[in-house]
């Protein structure tokens, strides 16, 4: 399947047994492979009435729930006679059985699905999406939906024979669908938005005021399917259309109408329906600072912080993900966080959690400190300093980056209360050695990453240096020297960094995905 991180919930291709169709009936699959041949026979030449009982043979061969022969029906020709069973509109149970089957085929390798696809089958099923028969239509989109979903390829032939347009009449049409229609028509989008390379957005962007309708209905697959294609449709930002116009895709996404009710589903009973609700949720934070503000207004955080102690790792992990966008956004929308009181859940969390959750978590912890001092003071109180100084072993370069800045962001709030009150030392200093920081420190001074020694360095030689020594005379400076032509590392009043490739955290910027 084409990757984009689908993550939990979501429906793989596959094909459909027997269980949903009717029984085998008396004969084993053992003697309907031996009748293949003959079944083939009848398909090439035999009368319509016979064709289509054929074909309901080579359906229910490829409908048993353990192994079904697919390779030995490939092999005998039957795909391009299947194909063409699709056209016999006198015979709308050969189309039904004929769509069966080739969506049977449609979910086995990447060569079968090459196969079906080298024989012309899908034209003639997007033909069969308006069926009059309701069964026929719904195996049609079944089966497109195998197809897309095979792979960024597949998905691409499938939008461009013009499934999107039928597909989304049906399901506009007054008059009820029908559930398998639905489920199939949410599937099928789905993975007719997914997928990296994405696809072309114009072609898919019109299924979102369908699908604002869908995320309504009360089945809990068409819900899943729904929010998944929600999520893909959101997700990169700006979009550069073909005749070089630029399409917000957030802002279309906010525009449909969805958030509101994407705010109730994450209290839905059932977690497989949040982990896409948190991706759109995630996605739309890291846009500007109106458009993570919309999901705020709209009462997601505490929603969203409910699911920071959920026994899903995934589900924390994308909560914490949604929450860093939140947090990187204005020191309006930060505060709205602290206000929350999401940090006291989250670094109760974070102790001896996995890496994943916890480097997403620390995001958190770290866009929050680049806002103003109260911010700082905040995080210090809840002791966040030593998830900092855990996190500056990471192997993850952007995470260890945006830990020495928040420390550096510490220690300047804690030198300015040492001059503000008179004290004798920086408060936070003693925090950060505490924790364990100073070694930390001194042992990325020899990183590879120019970045992140530089930065230790720094850090080191301002805030840790022996004062008697300085005194003297005899304390070196520990940042390295500036080679020729470089550029010195510094920090700046915002305690972020610019030079040298280093993490930038703009407004509503988030780090999404």
């Amino acid at each position: 399947s084409p990757g984009e991180g689908g993550g939990t919930g979501e429906r793989a291709p596959g094909p459909r047994t027997d269980a949903a169709g009717g029984a085998l009936g008396t004969r084993s699959a053992e003697e309907r492979v031996a009748m293949l041949d003959e079944m083939m026979e009848v398909l090439r030449s035999g009368e319509p009435g016979e064709q289509c009982e054929a074909v309901k043979e080579i359906r229910l061969l490829l409908s048993i729930d353990e192994t079904p022969p697919i390779d030995r029906v490939v092999e005998a020709g039957a795909v391009p006679l299947l194909v063409a069973a699709l056209g016999v509109y006198d015979l709308p149970e050969m189309q039904f059985e004929a769509a069966w089957a080739l969506t049977n085929i449609a979910s086995g390798s990447a060569r079968f699905t090459n196969i079906v696809v080298g024989c012309d089958a899908v034209p003639a099923l997007v033909e069969l999406i308006e069926h009059e028969s309701p069964e026929v239509s719904a195996q049609a989109v079944w089966a497109l939906g195998n197809i897309s979903g095979d792979s960024p390829r597949m998905r691409d032939i499938v939008i461009n024979a013009g499934a999107m347009e039928p597909l989304l009449r049906c399901l506009d049409a007054t008059g009820d669908p029908g559930e398998d229609m639905l489920r199939n028509s949410a599937w099928c989008i789905a993975n007719m938005c997914r997928g990296k390379p994405a696809p072309e957005y114009e072609r898919v962007a019109p299924a979102l005021e369908t699908l604002n309708r869908l995320i309504f209905v009360d089945d809990l697959e068409v819900m899943v399917d729904s929010c998944w294609a929600i999520a893909y449709l959101s997700a990169g930002g700006t979009v550069v259309t073909a005749s070089g116009a630029k399409i917000d895709k957030i802002h279309r996404v906010i525009e449909a109408g969805v958030v509101q009710r994407l705010v109730e589903l994450l209290n839905h009973p059932s977690p497989v329906l949040a982990s896409p609700v948190l991706r759109i949720l995630g996605n739309i934070a890291t846009g500007n600072a109106l458009q993570t503000q919309v999901i705020i207004s709209q009462g997601a955080l505490p929603s969203i912080a409910s699911l920071l102690t959920s026994s899903t790792i995934e589900l924390k992990k994308e909560a914490a993900w949604a929450l860093s966008n939140v947090a990187a956004g204005t020191a309006r929308q930060a505060q709205a966080i602290i206000d929350a009181r999401i940090i006291p859940t989250l670094l109760d969390e974070m102790h001896g959690a996995a890496f994943n959750f916890r480097r997403e978590a620390c995001w958190v912890l770290a866009n929050l400190s680049r806002h103003k001092a109260d911010a700082v003071m905040y995080l210090v109180s809840q002791s966040a300093i030593p998830e900092f100084v855990h996190m500056l072993g990471a192997p993850d370069v952007h995470i260890c980056s945006a830990c020495l800045d928040a420390l550096h962001q510490v220690l300047m709030v804690g030198e300015a209360q040492q001059q503000h009150l008179g004290m004798a030392s920086n408060p936070h200093r003693y925090l950060v050695e505490e924790a364990g920081g100073v070694d930390a420190l001194s042992r990325l001074v020899d990183s590879e990453v120019r970045q992140i020694a530089t930065k230790s360095a720094q850090l080191l030689d301002k805030y840790f240096r022996d004062e008697d020594a300085v005194e003297d005379g005899t304390g070196e400076a520990l940042a390295p020297a500036i080679v020729a032509g470089g550029t010195s590392f510094g920090f700046g009043a915002s305690g972020a960094a610019a030079p040298g490739g280093s993490i930038s955290f703009g407004a509503g910027g988030g780090h999404g995905r």
